[in-house]
């Protein structure tokens, strides 16, 4: 009788090291099974009741990350797809959602930062052709009041801000060209 109890509780020891095993290899279908038989075994067995409790624990916190990278991959799509369609704010406030369900990803912070130079950049951009649209318009008006010297300077002010265009650079050269003119009738 002695031999028998020691091999059930040899054979029970091995069930229950063959489900911590599980348990730690993170296989919780496999080792709840094997808790749950080891209680058919022996009920009162407090261990394998405690192990179940915490295989719980770790499903609902799987569960909870399965969630929480579902939402963080949706806001991810949606901001991704705001970004490229040009909605920088929206797309903004979605890498800021998905960053807060997910602090330890590079990716939101980076796509903000590119947002922000793209806003900063467009700011710059615009600053420019203010300026440029300014010294154009003086330029004609100068231009149509026959003022030739103060025209040609304000289309170079034009062309250093945006040296590609071809209107400050042809108007320069008309300019040039009606004052040659008036250099040899006179």
């Amino acid at each position: 009788y002695e031999e028998q109890r020691k091999a059930f509780e040899a054979d029970y020891a091995a069930m229950i090291t063959k489900a911590d095993q599980l348990f730690n290899d993170k296989e919780f279908g496999q080792a709840r099974e094997q808790y749950e038989f080891a209680l058919t075994i022996k009920p009162d067995d407090q261990y394998p009741k405690d192990q179940l409790v915490e295989i719980e624990k770790e499903l609902a916190l799987i569960a909870e990350q399965q969630q929480l990278d579902a939402t963080y991959q949706e806001l991810i799509a949606e901001a991704d797809n705001l970004y490229q369609n040009g909605h920088y704010d929206l797309a903004m406030k979605k890498y800021t959602e998905a960053q807060a369900v997910k602090s330890m990803e590079g990716y939101p912070e980076e796509r903000i930062k590119q947002i922000r130079q793209l806003v900063l950049d467009a700011e710059k951009q615009r600053e420019i052709d203010e300026k440029y649209n300014t010294q154009v318009i003086l330029a004609t008006r100068l231009l149509s009041e026959d003022n030739l010297l103060e025209s040609r300077n304000a289309y170079e002010n034009a062309l250093e801000l945006k040296p590609y265009e071809d209107l400050p650079r042809q108007q320069i050269f008309k300019i040039d060209s009606i004052q040659e003119a008036r250099i040899r009738a006179a």
